[in-house]
């Protein structure tokens, strides 16, 4: 079976913050498109969470990440893949367009440094 990621996936559960920046969807507002969620896992190019409200695939949004041991939070843009309901939750895909260079190094670094444990 051929691996199409690109990235290794860490399962981890860290506590998150979103804010819609666009969608077209008729679904979402975006006054009420921000929230908090965890991480069931992430790796330098996206990340699968949970959130209590849908957001529809093709909506980018920004996530506010603190990472443990780490200070200030990372601030990550991408757009939403799928948002699937299961368990009374959104499991909500994120692929990753846009890190500040630094933030993609500290991500980077945190992965690397949990796979092995």
């Amino acid at each position: 079976m051929n691996n199409r990621r690109q990235f290794t996936r860490l399962n981890k559960s860290l506590v998150l913050k979103y804010q819609v920046i666009y969608s077209s969807s008729p679904e979402i507002n975006l006054q009420k498109g921000e929230g908090s969620a965890h991480s069931i896992n992430l790796s330098e190019g996206g990340l699968l969470f949970t959130t209590q409200n849908k957001i529809p695939p093709k909506s980018f949004i920004e996530v506010q990440l603190i990472l443990p041991n780490h200070n200030t939070p990372i601030y990550l843009k991408g757009e939403i893949l799928r948002s699937d309901f299961t368990d009374n939750l959104y499991e909500t895909a994120l692929e990753f367009e846009y890190k500040l260079p630094q933030d993609s190094q500290i991500l980077k670094q945190f992965v690397q440094s949990n796979e092995t444990q």
